[in-house]
């Protein structure tokens, strides 16, 4: 099973240092260019787009986990319906004939 607050530690990390890549982007542009800069910019498409990703499967991962719970919680509950002692069969205004 997947680690909800591991996926929402990852991706924050990744938006942290977003700001900072793109402080060196900038820097990089200056220095040699936007156009040899370009692979950075891929870069910080990247860890935008998958930050977002795993804050979307942390969601996913805890509502799983709550669904689990909650299934689990049903199972173990003792059900009146379960301890309670019908009659095999029950007649409602049988006639003899």
């Amino acid at each position: 099973m997947v680690d909800a607050d591991d996926l929402e530690r990852l991706a924050k990390l990744l938006t942290d240092k977003r700001q900072l890549a793109e402080q060196y982007y900038a820097r990089a542009c200056r220095l040699v260019g936007q156009a040899q800069a370009t692979p950075l910019a891929a870069m910080l498409r990247w860890a935008g787009e998958t930050a977002t990703e795993l804050g979307n499967r942390a969601a996913i991962a805890r509502s799983a986990e709550r669904a689990e719970t909650h299934s689990a919680r049903c199972r173990n509950s003792a059900s009146p319906l379960r301890s309670a002692q019908f009659p095999a069969r029950i007649e409602h205004g049988s006639k003899k004939t």
